[in-house]
């Protein structure tokens, strides 16, 4: 297999997307109107009309690529990450990381 011009991560990420489109453009419109609110599979699967057994293995997809994180047992909510995926925007500013931020004095 030949490598891809893209670096392992980003190529990962494309792959994780390109097999659960449906699912994470549902949460980005979710989002939009309800922020900060997780989805749960059924309500997905109802939305897209999809079997819900394919949706757990999508949000299972998404979830290892990075782009959404588990919220118990059948809920599940856009990584910052995620949020940025579909337009190639990912939150790399340190400042606005947390894990990094400076002591303030």
């Amino acid at each position: 297999m030949t490598g891809t011009i893209l670096p392992p991560r980003e190529t990962a990420v494309l792959r994780g997307v390109a097999k659960s489109a449906a699912v994470l453009i549902a949460l980005m419109f979710i989002e939009r109107v309800y922020a900060g609110r997780a989805s749960s599979e059924m309500e997905i699967a109802g939305i897209l009309q999809m079997d819900l057994r394919t949706v757990r293995r999508q949000f299972a997809g998404l979830s290892a690529a990075g782009l959404v994180s588990a919220q118990g047992a059948d809920h599940w909510l856009l990584t910052p990450e995620g949020r940025g995926t579909l337009f190639g925007e990912t939150l790399r500013d340190p400042h606005l990381s947390i894990e990094e931020s400076e002591v303030l004095i």
